[in-house]
């Protein structure tokens, strides 16, 4: 796990752990708890049962009980359409993070050279094509594309694709590989690209359809070109902000233009590889570039903190206490926005949120002697007030908030309260641990977040196949149909994820591209 190469799927947690110049390893746990959170969110929320189903603000406000029939014209944002938002904010915070560690490696405080640029650039493209590879064979071994009726014998290829991704992907540490010949990580990782694609073109799948490069997890082909375009994105604008903010103000532009019939719309929803990149998924670095600008800001803390005089009593510490009721304000207004957003109560909502915002802004620390920490949780804050004023402002536009299509306001209001919960678990691990232990009851979070492509896989490709092999899943189901109980079922596996993530993370079976 040392390194330093940045992860698209969860983009080197790490990378994010590990901060730059030998700073403490725990500085980041926060983003990591940030990520690890967003990923078993993910995971619990496609085992909400719907059969008896819940209230809507449970499942995607498109797919609303009772029918769960998708309509993209109802307008609704719930806690099941701001977790892969979540995954994004953390993904485009640690592009900063991890490119600037190799950017120092290749060539330190020098100038980028020509060599220097084609390597990244070629470390960008080929975790690009891994992560891409990636979604498309996860999608064969998911146990519904291998059979419309999985039997024991789907379960133990679902197994088995399990242990060739783990071929493929572990990133062996450095005491593996000092105990064996240094050939071995490269051979095992040809030997498990050679078996998946012999298993490609032998497998029927499901109704015999055979191997489709379009077939493919739609989240992680999301999360590869928007990886791809934010880290170009960065490596071009890292010491021109307003260069990146233009670029953003660019691809609006190539959005809006997008709905009407012209050279924009055929270039935005055309692509000669469609199953590899798509220009419209771009649009989702309207959450990565807001990320990519907490990054800097993260990288700019870290460099601050080191430089920071010790015992100087001119330099004015924050009170946690303080910090925890800004905390419980930002609390508060997530809430606000959730209920009001989805109950569509949008000027109530507004009218509340900008109150909100303005006791949040009032409560914030000022002044030239603030500690770093205190500088930077106060940056992140005003950020976030000023991507949700931009998404409250563009609500009533496109129908209101919906997540498919991707609204404007989905976009900046989810980035917003992303940053929200990160400023909360920054504070919640950084200020209360000691008293009150708060690590530890957010380790399991920080541990998924330091392996998070496990957790996404580990559910349908490893805990489901073992419960249904070892005849638990059929009978526990059966037991659990009432509507708490099947909710009860739900926080069981997902914690079952949870806790096999973080025995392969103690393992050492960490999971990365590149």
């Amino acid at each position: 796990m040392d390194d330093s190469r940045p992860d698209p799927f969860a983009p080197e947690a790490a990378e994010a752990s590990d901060p730059p110049t030998g700073q403490p390893l725990d500085r980041a746990e926060a983003l990591d708890a940030l990520r690890g959170f967003a990923v078993l969110m993910m995971v619990f929320s496609g085992l909400v049962p719907r059969k008896p189903p819940l209230p809507a603000w449970m499942y995607h406000a498109q797919v609303a009980p009772p029918d769960f029939q998708f309509d993209p014209l109802l307008p609704g944002f719930t806690w099941v359409d701001w977790v892969f938002p979540l995954f994004l904010l953390a993904m485009g915070v640690s592009i900063p993070v991890a490119l600037s560690r190799r950017i120092d490696r290749l060539v330190g405080e020098a100038p980028l050279t020509p060599i220097a640029i084609a390597r990244l650039l070629g470390d960008i493209a080929r975790r690009w094509l891994e992560l891409s590879a990636f979604a498309i064979v996860l999608q064969h071994f998911r146990p519904n594309h291998l059979s419309a009726k999985p039997t024991d014998l789907t379960w133990c290829l679902t197994l088995i694709g399990f242990g060739l991704l783990t071929l493929v992907y572990v990133r062996w540490p450095r005491s593996w590989r000092s105990r064996c010949p240094a050939w071995l990580p490269i051979a095992t990782k040809v030997g498990g690209w050679l078996t998946i694609a012999i298993l490609m073109v032998v497998l029927p799948f499901r109704d015999d359809t055979g191997f489709d490069l379009t077939r493919q997890d739609v989240i992680l082909m999301l999360l590869a070109v928007s990886s791809l375009g934010g880290s170009l994105l960065w490596l071009l604008t890292r010491s021109r902000q307003d260069w990146r903010l233009g670029a953003l103000a660019l691809l609006l532009a190539l959005r809006l233009s997008a709905t009407a019939d012209g050279w924009v719309a055929t270039l935005w929803n055309g692509s000669p590889l469609p199953w590899l990149f798509r220009v419209e998924y771009l649009q989702y670095l309207f959450i990565v570039i807001p990320g990519t600008i907490a990054g800097d800001l993260l990288l700019r803390y870290w460099r601050d903190r080191n430089n920071e005089p010790q015992g100087d009593s001119a330099i004015r510490p924050v009170s946690r206490w303080r910090w925890l009721t800004i905390a419980k304000l930002l609390g508060l207004l997530t809430l606000i926005l959730l209920i009001g957003l989805q109950g569509r109560w949008v000027v109530a909502t507004t009218g509340l949120a900008i109150v909100g915002i303005i006791v949040v802004l009032a409560s914030l620390p000022r002044g030239d002697q603030l500690r770093a920490r205190d500088r930077f949780r106060s940056q992140l804050i005003r950020w976030g007030v000023y991507w949700l004023l931009l998404g409250l402002l563009c609500e009533p536009f496109q129908g209101g908030i919906h997540k498919d299509p991707p609204t404007l306001s989905y976009f900046w209001i989810s980035t917003a309260l992303s940053l929200f919960l990160w400023v909360n678990l920054t504070i919640a691990i950084e200020d209360f641990d000691r008293p009150v232990g708060t690590r530890r009851w957010l380790q399991l979070a920080i541990d998924n977040g330091r392996n998070p492509m496990v957790a996404y896989v580990a559910y349908a490709n490893l805990v489901l196949p073992i419960l249904n092999l070892t005849r638990i899943h059929p009978g526990f189901s059966g037991l659990t149909q009432a509507p708490v109980l099947a909710l009860g079922r739900a926080i069981v596996y997902t914690l079952l994820v949870a806790l096999v993530t973080r025995g392969l993370l103690r393992l050492n079976l960490v999971w990365r591209t590149g």
